[in-house]
């Protein structure tokens, strides 16, 4: 009886809402949310209600808010519509459900009418709903989250990775931006952008040229400081090159080249500035780690064994570098450990 109840308020709501405002009513609410609706304010959400949704969720059935239509007037869109319901009353604000019908007037179709009540759209409100379900059902995801929904995605096209953000002034204000690397176009090349979103800059154009042959895209990392100053390395002939590429300046300001390294892969900053450390494998074929010097061009090994070394960065006080190291527990299986140098003991 409460069901067909919220019914009548429902019809009489929305009669009173587009009369006298010279609109015809373009047609009434999705199924999903009038019953939806009709579920959620005539009752509680009970352990029936949530045994279906869970049942759909942890078995990968949930249907989405735009493919409602494929189970329409079923019991299972009567609880998905009530959990909606519940969804939009907690993210939103509870009195977000009855301004949905007090907007009715202001869009074309229901898909407006949500976008000017909750600044989402259904598509937007779908994943959200889905999103805070996974939440519920899975305890990792809710401790943890998803890296799709915790964060914003800031480059769209090509193949991106080795993101590194900064705080930069380029003659328009300080502010921050990402450097990264990215395939576009069937191409390998370093960019930046601004964080808060804007213009895509390109620094260097790789694969072009027997100076930038091969940027390494998924075997090296790259690095940037506030400084304006950007380190990667590059295969140039027959061996790997360090340059150093100035913001202020837009080009290639230093290379660096190592008469017995083939390849050197993934230099990082130290925090002043002043060194460079990265991975750099000999004739022998043993990857080890070294220290460069970006104002003499002096470089020394601080390996020098059988083990992988590689992916190394400076802790934030400069004194030591971390690193990635098959040497340790399952090494030689394949796994690598986490491991610690000190620049001042060796």
């Amino acid at each position: 009886m409460k069901h067909e109840l919220v019914h009548v308020f429902q019809l009489s709501k929305l009669d009173h809402e587009i009369s006298g405002r010279r609109r015809v009513r373009v047609g009434l609410p999705p199924l999903w949310f009038t019953e939806g609706l009709a579920e959620y304010w005539s009752k509680e959400w009970d352990p029936e209600a949530d045994m279906i949704v869970k049942d759909m969720v942890l078995n990968g059935k949930l249907i989405t808010i735009p493919n409602m239509y494929t189970i329409r007037g079923t019991y299972f869109m009567y609880k998905l519509g009530e959990s909606i319901c519940h969804f939009i009353n907690d993210y939103y604000g509870p009195e977000k459900i009855t301004e949905l019908y007090e907007n009715w007037h202001k869009g074309k179709s229901f898909d407006d009418i949500v976008k000017i009540t909750l600044g989402d759209n259904l598509e937007e409100l779908s994943r959200k709903w889905e999103y805070s379900l996974k939440k519920r059902y899975y305890p990792e995801i809710d401790t943890l989250g998803l890296p799709r929904m915790e964060s914003k995605r800031i480059t769209k096209d090509g193949y991106t990775v080795r993101g590194v953000p900064i705080t930069y002034d380029d003659g328009k204000g300080e502010k921050e931006w990402l450097v990264f690397m990215s395939n576009r176009r069937g191409y390998t090349g370093i960019y930046m952008t601004p964080l808060a979103g804007g213009e895509l800059r390109t620094l260097v154009k790789g694969e072009r040229s027997s100076e930038f042959e091969s940027l390494h895209l998924l075997r090296s990392g790259i690095d940037a400081n506030d400084s304006g100053m950007v380190v990667f390395s590059s295969k140039s002939k027959e061996r790997d090159v360090i340059y150093l590429y100035n913001l202020h300046e837009g080009r290639v300001t230093h290379r660096y080249e190592f008469e017995d390294l083939i390849s050197a892969r993934s230099p990082r900053f130290s925090p002043d500035g002043k060194r460079v450390v990265f991975s750099g494998v000999r004739v022998n074929g043993f990857a080890d780690l070294y220290l460069l010097d970006l104002k003499t061009g002096y470089y020394q090994a601080l390996t020098s064994d059988v083990y992988y070394d590689v992916d190394p960065c400076f802790t934030l006080d400069g004194r030591k570098v971390v690193y990635a190291s098959d040497r340790g527990h399952f090494g030689k299986e394949g796994g690598l450990n986490i491991w610690e140098f000190d620049l001042g003991t060796g």
